[in-house]
């Protein structure tokens, strides 16, 4: 869909991609490169990211690319930095299978952390 006098309209993919390509270069024309920035996920496998800041660093032509990994986990890391020195996962996966409770509150670790949340539903 693109959004065209204020109503979005069914567009090819050649459509989009032509117009995306079209406001990414006026934009990097009028303004430069720096008012555009990225964020990648942190879902996206380490080839997708890579690609992600090869695109804005090489294509777009800045150095505004982020995670949102950085910031939602941000908190949670200096947390764990301070109390056991690691902002890392404190234990192993292969630790679940050695446990007797698995307590889980506000998250899906199966969609969140794949391999993870299956570890947890093949050991519980």
């Amino acid at each position: 869909m693109i959004k065209r006098n204020g109503e979005f309209e069914p567009a090819t993919w050649d459509e989009a991609y032509s117009y995306i390509a079209n406001k990414l270069n006026r934009i990097k024309k009028d303004f430069g490169p720096d008012y555009i920035a990225g964020i990648s996920s942190a879902r996206c496998t380490n080839e997708e990211n890579y690609l992600m800041q090869k695109f804005m660093r090489a294509v777009i032509g800045t150095n505004n690319i982020d995670s949102c990994a950085r910031v939602c986990h941000s908190p949670t890391a200096l947390g764990m930095q301070r109390t056991f020195g690691t902002g890392a996962a404190t234990n192993s996966i292969i630790d679940l299978k050695h446990t007797d409770c698995i307590m889980v509150i506000g998250a899906n670790p199966t969609d969140a952390h794949p391999v993870t949340g299956a570890k947890m539903k093949q050991f519980a």
